[in-house]
């Protein structure tokens, strides 16, 4: 929907259209109790009842939302650099709180999250790669050299990426 969200309640009936300015594309998550979407430039709160609520405002152009339980991050890129940004926040005054920026060299596709880590997709050099990263920064970036365009990757341990590529899966064994 380019316009919008839609909210549907836990046995999947429709309960409501909460509009928004129309995007080609939009990230919608789940932080604790809360539901999170992009609208443009800025993530906005969905509150339960009535229409979008408060907005955090992060740059030109919002590349991913993902959320870790209690935690979210936003992928935000402006000139030419990406970076990681604590999403949520008690205030849409306050300074959004970078946690990462992501390496030189490294397009980001996507972001996203376990219950315990939050990691960044894209490319190096055009082989896919991916970048754990942590609240003081990137922890470590896997680049899997030779592999597919389609290849898919999740960091599914604290040492460990799992990776598909020509239909093959590959543990990858992080130090």
């Amino acid at each position: 929907m380019r316009d919008g969200v839609l909210q549907y309640d836990p046995s999947g009936r429709f309960v409501r259209r909460v509009p928004l300015a129309e995007a080609s594309h939009r990230w919608v998550a789940q932080v604790g109790k809360f539901a999170y979407a992009t609208d443009g430039p800025r993530l906005r709160s969905l509150p339960v009842n009535g229409g979008p609520g408060d907005a955090i405002t992060f740059g030109p152009e919002i590349a991913g939302l993902a959320s870790a339980g209690f935690d979210s991050r936003t992928l935000v890129r402006a000139d030419g650099v990406a970076r990681v940004v604590r999403a949520t926040s008690s205030s849409t005054s306050s300074t959004p709180e970078v946690t990462a920026t992501l390496p030189g060299g490294f397009v980001p596709t996507g972001l996203a999250a376990s219950t315990t880590r939050f990691w960044a997709t894209g490319t190096v050099d055009g082989a896919p790669a991916i970048a754990l990263l942590g609240d003081l920064g990137v922890e470590a970036t896997v680049v899997l050299d030779h592999a597919t365009d389609g290849a898919a990757l999740a960091w599914t341990a604290p040492h460990t990426v799992r990776a598909v590529s020509d239909g093959e899966l590959y543990d990858i064994t992080v130090p």
